[in-house]
């Protein structure tokens, strides 16, 4: 008998980087084309339609302890089992959130490839991710620089969400961007607000989804940012933590009216290779941080090595080995489709 399961696409990112905004996308396309019952956008099916690999009820069904209850090791092993579940179990096509660096925990493989087809990877400038991410967890800016500058972070979890290894920012985006494989494809978040619809489209074609230019451009519209803040005002939204609301202006570039020089002179120290990579590095950054393209580079490369060599790094503490350059686990997908 044939092994069936629906195999896994990733929607990836590190935090406030597009994850939600491409979910919601998907509910209003799916629905109009029928693939999920409904209509529109229902901001409290959202989860249960476009599930999480960190949603803590998941966890504890597969293994009958909360999340906060098992070690690392055993957190480890449960991520994949309960990857297997959603591919087995889910309704409809699992299109699913994931903020997990692509690597190896505790000698594991944070993605479950034999039931995985491929993966949308959102990337943002991360001077507008502090800004995001700071206020969505109501810290301080300079916490928010501490946590997305170590090596190997592994978030907490709580009563809704297991703990998640995103690493640091440079971290994330190297281990789903480090090797060049068409089964996933890179989309920066900028791109997306500058012309959504040509945007969209792209991530539709590589998900193979067969929905007509019509469809994708209603879902569009459907899903703008001004629309899912006035739904927001009106309804709530689930995913928002303490901050007042979970849908920002979403603006690119709005760093610059929130974050101090020094602050962004660190950002840049620690990030500026992924950052070069994909034209965060612009001269307006460069002159704002008051350093010059090759001192960021070769800073970011010393304190990669440094943390690396590191043996009492949170990284080694956590058993956390994203790819940085390469596919840790390979990655082998699935051949089923």
């Amino acid at each position: 008998m044939a092994d069936r399961f629906q195999p896994i696409y990733w929607i990836a990112s590190y935090p406030k980087s597009g994850n939600t905004w491409v979910r919601l996308f998907l509910q209003v396309l799916l629905r109009d084309m029928g693939t999920i019952p409904g209509k529109g956008i229902d901001f409290k099916q959202l989860g249960p339609e476009f599930p999480s690999d960190s949603n803590a009820e998941l966890f504890t069904r597969l293994t009958g302890r909360r999340p906060s209850e098992l070690s690392n090791e055993e957190l480890a092993e449960a991520r994949l089992g309960v990857q297997e579940q959603i591919a087995r179990e889910h309704p409809y096509p699992p299109f699913v959130k994931t903020h997990q660096a692509l690597g190896l925990f505790y000698g594991k493989p944070s993605h479950n490839m034999k039931f995985s087809r491929g993966a949308l990877y959102l990337v943002r400038n991360p001077l507008d991710v502090l800004v995001s991410f700071s206020g969505h967890m109501s810290g301080s800016i300079t916490q928010t620089i501490g946590s997305m500058a170590l090596l190997g972070n592994l978030a907490r979890g709580g009563d809704k969400v297991a703990p998640q290894a995103y690493g640091s920012w440079w971290q994330n985006v190297a281990s789903w961007t480090g090797k060049k494989d068409k089964k996933i494809l890179t989309m920066r978040y900028e791109d997306l607000v500058a012309d959504p619809v040509a945007g969209f489209t792209r991530i539709v074609h590589h998900m193979k989804i067969p929905a007509t230019p019509g469809q994708i451009a209603a879902a569009v519209e459907a899903t703008r940012l001004a629309k899912l803040r006035d739904r927001e005002k009106k309804e709530g939204f689930g995913e928002k933590l303490r901050q007042a609301r979970f849908f920002g202006e979403g603006k690119v570039g709005g760093w610059q009216s929130m974050l101090s020089q020094p602050g962004a002179k660190v950002m840049v120290e620690v990030h500026a290779r992924e950052m070069n990579k994909f034209g965060y590095l612009t001269e307006d950054v460069l002159r704002f941080a008051r350093i010059d393209r090759a001192t960021a580079l070769r800073t970011a490369l010393r304190l990669k090595k440094n943390a690396k060599n590191n043996k009492n790094s949170k990284n080694a503490r956590h058993g956390l080995r994203p790819s940085a350059g390469q596919v840790v686990s390979g990655p082998e997908w699935t051949s089923q489709s």
